[in-house]
């Protein structure tokens, strides 16, 4: 998932002062020139999905609606813009707030509201505040196990040693900025790696790489519209 990759990269580009940016590349290389060592290599072998919870369901969002209008001492019943959910959030009259069935009363199947007496005249003075019918949604989200390898190519053992242990460093320095963005990057294991893009050249000896395996947990997220109950029927049989 690009977006993980992508902060990975961020992260060791910032960090890593004895590589060069242009070097830490976000794929697999083609091809590794001595000429560009030392370089980090960053990609994915994979992922797993699991669901977060039952309906893979994070979080409700309600979106407010406010309407307002002119009050002329006469006209008790408006039309709201939107058919409303139930009940209504907020109804007050010239910073008076009223109370439904008591000051009012609401048919919300055609979004109008009724008065028992007449609001007072002025201007913008009734207010009403509501969540519109598809003001509903709801968010639900997959949780991501991606496992990604970061190869580190240098020109001998030594370099190889000191560039791991600085991407070690740099990961795990920056453990709390990658929370804060619902990232978790967990070590897994490391190993010397052979330069497997050169198995035609003989000769290999100016070229060292180890591989470091992760483990990235996160989430992705994606909104959908609540559906809404407009009617209810109870049949008897």
């Amino acid at each position: 998932m690009y977006f993980v990759l992508n902060e990975i990269g961020m992260i060791l580009r910032e960090q890593l002062a004895g590589v060069n940016p242009k070097n830490i590349l976000l794929e697999k290389p083609k091809k590794i020139s001595a000429n560009n060592l030392p370089l980090v290599a960053i990609y994915d072998k994979g992922f797993e999905i699991e669901n977060i919870g039952i309906g893979s369901l994070i979080a409700e969002k309600k979106i407010e609606k406010i309407d307002e209008f002119n009050g002329d001492g006469k006209k008790t019943q408006f039309k709201l813009k939107n058919c409303p959910l139930k009940p209504l959030q907020n109804v007050e009259i010239a910073r008076n707030f009223l109370r439904e069935s008591h000051d009012y009363k609401v048919n919300y199947s055609d979004g109008e509201i009724m008065f028992k007496s007449p609001p007072s005249l002025g201007k913008n003075n009734i207010k009403i505040t509501y969540i519109p019918i598809d003001g509903t949604s709801q968010i639900k989200g997959l949780k991501l196990k991606i496992e990604y390898y970061i190869d580190i190519w240098t020109q001998n053992y030594s370099d190889s040693d000191s560039t791991t242990l600085d991407v070690l460093k740099a990961i795990l320095i920056s453990e709390e900025k990658m929370t804060d963005k619902g990232l978790r990057l967990i070590p897994v294991k490391g190993f010397s790696i052979l330069d497997e893009l050169y198995t035609n050249e003989t000769d290999s000896s100016d070229r060292y790489g180890r591989r470091l395996v992760y483990i990235a947990d996160t989430y992705i997220k994606f909104e959908f519209k609540a559906p809404t109950i407009k009617d209810i029927k109870i049949s008897e049989k």
